[in-house]
């Protein structure tokens, strides 16, 4: 899985905007905003803290939506 997310992560742009942690049948696991969403959501990976534990292994994929200023 890990190998997976990582693809993921790198796919994601580096602008700002809101991104989404989804679980089974999308289901929302985690809701935050970045000014690089690329950058931020590595960071839930490669640094998790005691609230990204609870919920990384269930991460099934990851959405955003990118906006126009920062967040």
């Amino acid at each position: 899985m890990a190998h997976t997310l990582n693809k993921k992560i790198i796919a994601l742009p580096q602008k700002s905007g809101v991104y989404l942690f989804l679980g089974k049948r999308g289901a929302f696991l985690y809701i935050g905003k970045a000014i690089n969403i690329q950058k931020r959501v590595q960071s839930h990976v490669s640094r998790p803290t005691y609230s990204d534990k609870l919920f990384l292994d269930r991460v099934e994929n990851i959405s955003y939506q990118e906006t126009s200023s920062e967040p």
